[in-house]
């Protein structure tokens, strides 16, 4: 109910200031008692405003008085122009190195070498070269399939 009476006022009136919200105190104290007599509605109404107009009163102390105050106080300079640093991103980077070099000789993988590695389970080797296998297409062939 409140905020119905606070958006019609200021609608009504254009503009967005604290007797907005004083005159729809007083408005919904008044609706809200208004079945006990229009005695008991305006002494609500009454009721209603002055606890809205302390509240927005000290609204006002706090935006003019307090508030100049802490800005004052504030150390930290806000640049608008740059983005904000992530706090979460590291500051020094992790170096890592590449899972692959591009650079090597792929027959030196331990994959195709038939050495210690993946390429070796169940007793038998990786790929084998061609030089090495009995295949006569020249291409790597998976022992025990040429």
């Amino acid at each position: 109910l409140f905020s119905c009476c606070d958006c019609t006022l200021t609608y009504y009136r254009k503009k967005e200031d604290p007797w907005n919200a004083i005159l729809s105190g007083a408005a919904t104290g008044g609706i809200l008692a208004a079945r006990a007599g229009m005695k008991a509605a305006g002494k609500s109404a009454l009721v209603g405003g002055v606890i809205l107009a302390a509240i927005e009163g000290l609204n006002l102390v706090v935006m003019r008085v307090v508030m100049p105050y802490f800005e004052k106080q504030q150390t930290v300079e806000v640049d608008t122009l740059m983005p904000p640093v992530d706090p979460l991103k590291p500051r020094n980077p992790i170096k890592r190195k590449p899972l692959f070099d591009r650079n090597a000789d792929p027959s030196s993988s331990p994959l195709l070498t038939g050495g210690s590695g993946f390429g070796s389970f169940g007793g038998g080797g990786g790929f084998a070269s061609p030089s090495s296998s009995s295949s006569s297409s020249g291409q790597w062939d998976a022992p025990g399939f040429g």
